[in-house]
């Protein structure tokens, strides 16, 4: 009789547990679906009733409303409320869960007339609960009638500051819809931020001047917002500053230097090698007439920071970053400065008030010449056996074989050949404290590498490959690109293929980089139009459409001309390539830019997908700081 009744009492838990988990589970929602029609508002109308607007499936967990908001005011706007210009309102829908449901989180998709909501709404708010659980509770929807003049270009006036003249009075357009703002003072600052009042050697000068729209006008967003000194547009300039406040009002404030520029910096430091302790920043010194001096000093390894008293080890390598700070009255010049560390230039980088030097201690065994082995066979057959495996063990390095099929990753090791596309590739790894030199010369069994696309140097590894095709896919040898060339004062060219070419662009990658100098690593993406002096580079990526691959010795034409290739890819199996042509020389106003007719150029390839281009290739500039 025990076990029988423990028996239903165990059924009895179990069952009344299971309505538990399902109401538990079925309190959470997960999507958001709302129907209803948004109206239409012109000046001379008055707000409608918008009461019954909007509606929810039937058996929703949350329910809808809706109500008018006076932005203006900041206060709800009554129903039947005229229209006039320079109101402003918004539709205010608020999506409410029913008590005992919550929303699962911030990003469930929300959806409007089968639309997704961000897509016609202007804002989309989730609210939680503001309990310390923070149940997300409510999403809003506005949606902003404006009737209030929008400002996205402001103007500027003085004379521009000058040695031993006293700064002018800053006026705006008689007429502006925006005016001087009566919270702040307004007036010309120094780098310190103290009123100034005439122009001396030593200091940095700023405008320093707060707008505020004027009644029926309303500011554009910030950075849409075009800025004009004395009829120059200056938006993105370097000098410019600009920052919109909480209170809605635009400081502006351009920088006028009358600092002496510094255009080098030199460092002495002691040489260390294995075995010794890392110097510190008394151990740095810099020429006894130096305009700067040294503030700080990091050094750091492979993993990270190391303690100011670490030892040097070998099979190691050590960077250190030096901080340096100018004297008063000095300033680094950011796009100039040349940066020596025991004579030697290094990498240096920073901005006006401060400067880095980078220094690099090697303690690696340096590789300088790699030896792969010949066994990357001429023609693959089915039924042939992929090379797979370790192949050598060299002091410092050894290499392996390894099998890639198009479209399926690595092969299985010493597997027979089937009818597939393939990389048959050859991969040398740098062993633990060694690494291969920049200009490690590689050899297959002693004779010097194939001029192949197919191949990468790293200082920890060497990849070369050959393609096979054992079905049906067809081998791309030949592109080409057409693209304007850069002209000053006009923004970059798309590239473009033809619409039957059996490859296409990366529509996340095909646009202008620009850099002072020849020099790859100062790429910086274009942002508005070609500068006189700048160097353009065109960077763009290619994918073979289905049934394709790039061949090893694919050639490249850019505008009608032969690209010679330089570098190589271990994504070419994947279809994927990546093209980088440098027009070499500065644009100037004296005739045509060189171009890919005479141009030296360079052809980086890597492997490449879509959601790498995304992160790769995102090069951004602060316009707006303070």
């Amino acid at each position: 009789m025990k076990k029988l009744f423990a028996l239903l009492l165990s059924l009895v838990m179990v069952l009344s547990l299971l309505p538990v988990t399902a109401m538990a589970e079925e309190t959470v929602i997960g999507a958001i679906s709302f129907t209803g029609t948004l109206p239409e508002l012109e000046v001379g109308d008055t707000l409608p009733d918008v009461s019954a607007a909007f509606a929810v499936p039937d058996g929703a967990n949350y329910t809808v409303s809706a109500k008018w908001w006076d932005n203006v005011a900041g206060a709800d706007a009554a129903v039947g409320t005229a229209v006039e210009q320079g109101d402003s309102y918004a539709l205010v829908v608020p999506i409410t869960v029913k008590d005992g449901y919550e929303f699962e989180d911030t990003g469930i998709p929300v959806v409007f007339n089968g639309e997704d909501v961000e897509s016609v709404f202007t804002n989309v708010i989730p609210v939680d609960s503001g309990e310390p659980d923070h149940i997300l509770n409510e999403f809003e929807m506005r949606q902003i009638y404006e009737f209030r003049t929008v400002i996205d270009k402001v103007e500027i006036s003085f004379t521009e500051p000058a040695l031993g003249e006293a700064f002018s009075a800053i006026t705006i357009p008689a007429g502006a819809n925006y005016e001087f703002s009566d919270e702040y003072e307004r007036g010309w600052i120094n780098e310190d931020w103290d009123p100034a009042t005439v122009v001396e050697a030593g200091h940095a000068y700023y405008p320093d001047i707060y707008l505020e729209v004027k009644e029926g006008c309303v500011w554009a967003e910030e950075y849409d917002i075009s800025i004009f000194v004395n009829g120059v547009d200056m938006t993105d300039h370097d000098d410019m500053n600009a920052y919109m406040l909480s209170d809605g009002v635009f400081n502006i404030y351009p920088r006028y230097s009358f600092m002496v520029k510094l255009d080098k910096v030199e460092l002495t430091v002691p040489a260390i090698g294995e075995g010794d302790t890392v110097f510190g920043i008394d151990d740095i010194t810099v020429p006894e007439d130096a305009l700067y001096t040294v503030q700080g000093l990091r050094w750091y390894d492979e993993d990270g920071d190391i303690a100011p008293d670490a030892v040097l080890e070998k099979g190691k390598k050590y960077r250190y970053e030096i901080e340096l700070w100018p004297e008063q009255g000095c300033e680094f010049d950011e796009d100039n400065t040349d940066t020596l560390i025991n004579g030697e230039k290094v990498d240096g980088g920073g901005e006006a008030d401060y400067w880095y030097a980078n220094g690099e201690l090697n303690l690696k065994t340096i590789i300088t010449a790699v030896d792969l082995p010949d066994v990357l066979p001429d023609e693959l057959k089915v039924g042939d056996p992929l090379v797979s495996g370790l192949l050598k063990d060299e002091e410092g390095y050894t290499v392996s074989g390894m099998s890639l099929v198009y479209d399926d990753g690595f092969g299985p090791a010493g597997a027979t050949a089937e009818e597939a596309a393939y990389a048959l590739m050859l991969l040398a790894e740098a062993e633990e404290g060694c690494e291969f030199s920049e200009d490690v010369v590689v050899t297959v069994g002693g004779e010097p590498l194939p001029d192949t696309m197919f191949k990468t140097v790293t200082s920890t590894e060497i990849r070369y490959g050959k393609l096979y095709v054992l079905d049906d896919t067809q081998l791309i040898d030949k592109v080409e690109i057409t693209v304007d060339k850069p002209e000053i004062g006009k923004e970059g060219g798309k590239p473009s293929v033809a619409e039957d070419a059996p490859y296409e662009l990366n529509e996340f990658l095909m646009g202008w980089s620009v850099a002072d100098s020849n020099d790859i690593d100062e790429l910086v993406e274009l942002e508005g139009v070609f500068e006189e002096g700048q160097h353009a580079w065109l960077v763009t990526a290619l994918f073979a459409k289905e049934g394709y691959l790039f061949a090893d010795d694919v050639e490249v034409y850019i505008n009608g001309k032969k690209i010679d290739l330089d570098g190589g890819t271990t994504g070419m199996y994947e279809g994927s390539m990546m093209i980088c042509a440098n027009y070499m020389g500065q644009l100037t106003k004296e005739g045509a830019p060189p171009t890919a007719d005479n141009a030296q150029l360079m052809l980086w390839s890597v492997m490449l997908t879509v959601s790498a281009l995304g992160a790769a290739y995102v090069v951004s500039k602060k316009r707006y700081a303070k």
